[in-house]
């Protein structure tokens, strides 16, 4: 009798998770990407019932609840993805059948308060069935590095950041993919990947001139933090240059803050978004 009930439960749960729509969800206490035992039991029924199977890609996207700062949100969002993926990976999935693993930081809410809905990884059996493209002036970017001189440089705008941080977003990866690709190509083809931020002072309003003291110290801070965020955007694409097989003596980073817009603020989006870039000059060929 006890077999029958565990037969029936796994079962029910089959015929659930092939109902529900795509997204799965594992949970985790507050402040930890550690998974819970619950959560290891919802993992191991999607393996039981091949809803996660070796050959069958698979994505997974961290959360966090809407307390504490971005600063340490974003890595814990990021570091539940992959305690789910190394889990899956000791369960013997494949590296390469796990397609993303990334963290989207806090779900914002108007209270901050502490949801368990919101500490979670979403689970996308299947993966992503839309792919993000490369655009046409990607491309033609991207080709522009095989023959354009030492010094010269080409914009990439569709190398796309969580907000307010060095975490490239999924539908970047097309665009690095080829430009790895390109660099392997051309195997003397020395780069430096400059950052640029647009705008990340958002609504504040800046300081009315004449400046105070105190306004002086807090355009100072924003300047440490727009710069910071530039440099940790271009290491971040180093970092998945270097990770890709790109040899790292080939590759340099610098970010730039906002110092270098290609259109002054206006407060137009569209404006800002060319602001936001990523920029690749070539040091050697």
């Amino acid at each position: 009798m006890r077999y029958l009930f565990i037969l029936l439960i796994c079962s029910v749960m089959h015929n659930t998770y092939a109902q529900k729509a795509d997204t799965i969800h594992v949970f985790f206490p507050v402040a930890t990407s550690a998974l819970s035992a619950n959560s290891k039991q919802t993992l191991d029924s999607l393996l039981y019932n091949d809803i996660i199977t070796k050959g069958r890609k698979v994505g997974l996207i961290g959360y966090a609840d809407n307390t504490g700062t971005d600063s340490i949100n974003n890595p814990l969002s990021l570091e539940r993805a992959k305690a789910v993926a190394n889990y899956l990976q000791y369960m013997g999935i494949d590296t390469t059948d796990i397609e993303l693993v990334t963290g989207k930081g806090a779900i914002k809410r108007n209270t901050q308060t502490s949801q368990q809905s919101d500490r979670r990884v979403d689970i996308i059996p299947g993966g992503f069935k839309k792919k993000a493209l490369v655009t046409s002036s990607d491309i033609t970017a991207i080709q522009q590095l095989a023959t354009i001189e030492k010094g010269q440089k080409v914009s990439l705008n569709n190398i796309i950041f969580l907000a307010g941080t060095p975490v490239i977003l999924e539908k970047s990866y097309p665009v690095l993919q080829a430009l790895t690709k390109t660099l392997k190509e051309n195997p003397n083809i020395k780069i430096r990947i400059e950052g640029h931020v647009c705008c990340y002072r958002g609504n504040i309003p800046p300081p009315k001139y004449p400046y105070s003291k105190y306004s002086m110290n807090s355009l100072a801070e924003q300047d440490r933090i727009e710069q910071t965020l530039s440099d940790d955007r271009a290491y971040e694409v180093k970092k998945y240059l270097m990770k890709h097989g790109i040899d790292p003596q080939r590759l340099s980073c610098k970010g730039f803050g906002t110092t270098v817009p290609l259109y002054e603020p206006d407060g137009k989006t569209m404006n800002q978004d060319k602001n936001r870039r990523v920029e690749i000059r070539i040091m050697d060929k």
